[in-house]
């Protein structure tokens, strides 16, 4: 739901900004932020997986789908004109990366002790998002 709010203060302000009603009517749907999220939590199980694609002509890492994907809505966005997929994919990347990086509770190893918050951890940091 964050990612589709963000995107629908990005559209008001653009609209704001530029006075066009293009803007003003831009339908948005939340099913690539919601991919960009899935990806994300991917990368956090199993990021030195490695998955065959195209009958395993092309093998890929899972740490890099993220970055991937931010990659194709871009060029898409820019190329095609499809500005909404380029802004939900961004999104959904940041909100649930942020989410996962800090805000998440985990269970402490059965000792009773607090809850872990956050993925602290240096391979889910931001800057390994992208190769």
């Amino acid at each position: 739901m964050i990612p589709n709010l963000l995107a629908f203060g990005t559209y008001t302000l653009w609209f704001m900004l530029a006075q066009s009603e293009a803007r003003a009517s831009t339908s948005i749907n939340g099913g690539v932020a919601i991919q960009a999220a899935f990806l994300v939590a991917f990368k956090q199980l199993v990021p030195e997986h490695t998955v065959a694609v195209f009958r395993g002509l092309v093998r890929m890492r899972v740490k890099h789908f993220p970055a991937l994907f931010l990659l194709a809505n871009t060029l898409s966005g820019v190329v095609f004109g499809t500005d909404t997929a380029l802004f939900l994919a961004w999104y959904g990347v940041l909100t649930s990366w942020t989410y996962l990086r800090f805000y998440r509770t985990t269970p402490s190893a059965g000792d009773g002790g607090p809850a872990l918050r956050g993925d602290a951890s240096e391979t889910f940091a931001f800057a390994h998002f992208f190769p």
